[in-house]
């Protein structure tokens, strides 16, 4: 892919990053990174993951969370 378009390079730094541990950190080692996809634990204190139902009712009651 290209990203040498002027609107990609000035919004560069906004992108997301990955992470510096588990499970947002890959290490570009097939064997290791599809044993901690498959096995690994996605739990982690910034990121809630709910049914799209739960999603949205909670949503619905809390204008202050957004559901994509």
């Amino acid at each position: 892919m290209d990203f040498s378009s002027g609107y990609i390079q000035r919004a560069a730094a906004r992108f997301p990053k990955q992470g510096s541990r588990r499970p947002w950190r890959l290490y570009q080692n097939y064997a290791l990174d599809i044993m901690t996809l498959r096995f690994g634990s996605l739990k982690d204190e910034a990121i809630e993951f709910l049914p799209a139902r739960r999603a949205r009712a909670d949503a619905a009651s809390n204008p202050a969370r957004q559901v994509a």
